[in-house]
């Protein structure tokens, strides 16, 4: 079962008390598929969670009873799964269902009375219409709403609401979607999905961590390959003074440098000021490591 699928099983387990929520969810799981004036309802679902929500829905707003049929089609993934179809439910529910729904408002705020109702439709409108792609690959939540205008006005009632939608066209199909993982979290918990939202906010935390230590990790790389090309040129240096009889001019301080980072060639400088005699710094064994190469390319 996919990401999306387990978010819309869980969300149709939210308990809905008020009359009123009740008939925004059902207005919301009809909105991308219907304008209200009379045309004919045809409903489809992959889960059989949102297709028993839609019938409980149905019976409780206008007391009618809808049925489902049962097919079965290809996933995605080319794998069997089961197809609930709703195709014309009866001329007396269509004659209720456009009654209701139907306003001279593209998106019927009207139907809209109390705080929880705006989420209540977003949950059907998600639950017929929407997908959420699993956080451990990316943050994208989209909408199928195929006819323009209530395309275009859907996207405004979701920016007035806080959710930032964009709309884009596939195959001539509209669509809206949202890409801020933080606005697909606070949409997810408005419409009743919290355990979607902290999947994502977990998601995010992993992903930061992994980036983090990637991060830390070429960090890391990039001061070994810096620290073993500096002791390379440096023992370079400091052999080809010895080949060239030039290595007794050194000043002892300098020559008693060369010989241990010539007998440690991959330690630290702080490992190597760790093994000279007296009290060194880094920067002191960096300082005397410099001059012996600047003393062998004067020369060169």
């Amino acid at each position: 079962m996919s990401f999306s699928s387990d978010i819309k099983t869980n969300v149709c387990g939210v308990n809905i008390k008020r009359q009123c929520c009740k008939a925004s969810v059902l207005y919301g799981m009809l909105y991308p598929l219907n304008e209200f004036r009379g045309s004919p309802l045809s409903f489809s679902t992959d889960n059989e969670s949102v297709a028993n929500l839609f019938t409980a829905m149905t019976k409780s707003v206008f007391g009618t009873k809808t049925t489902f049929t049962v097919g079965e089609r290809l996933s995605r993934m080319k794998e069997a799964q089961n197809f609930y179809r709703l195709d014309y439910p009866g001329l007396e529910i269509m004659t209720q269902i456009n009654e209701k729904f139907a306003s001279e408002q593209i998106v019927n705020e009207e139907l809209f009375k109390c705080e929880a109702c705006t989420g209540a439709f977003l949950r059907g409108l998600f639950l017929a219409s929407g997908s959420v792609t699993d956080p451990s690959h990316g943050y994208h939540l989209e909408f199928s709403v195929s006819n323009d205008k209530k395309c275009f006005a859907l996207m405004e009632y979701l920016n007035e609401n806080g959710f930032p939608a964009r709309r884009t066209v596939r195959r001539g199909v509209s669509s809206l979607y949202i890409k801020e993982s933080e606005s697909i979290e606070d949409f997810m918990t408005f419409i009743g999905a919290a355990q979607a939202s902290l999947s994502i906010m977990n998601a995010k935390i992993m992903r930061d961590i992994r980036n983090n230590v990637n991060r830390r990790m070429n960090c890391d790389s990039a001061n070994l390959y810096k620290t073993t090309g500096a002791a390379t040129h440096q023992i370079h240096a400091i052999k080809h003074l010895m080949d060239t009889g030039r290595f007794e001019f050194l000043p002892d301080q300098l020559k008693e440098t060369a010989k241990i980072r010539l007998e440690n060639p991959q330690a630290s400088l702080e490992e190597l000021a760790a093994l000279h005699e007296g009290n060194i710094s880094k920067s002191g064994v960096s300082h005397r490591l410099a001059k012996i190469v600047d003393f062998d390319d004067s020369k060169k």
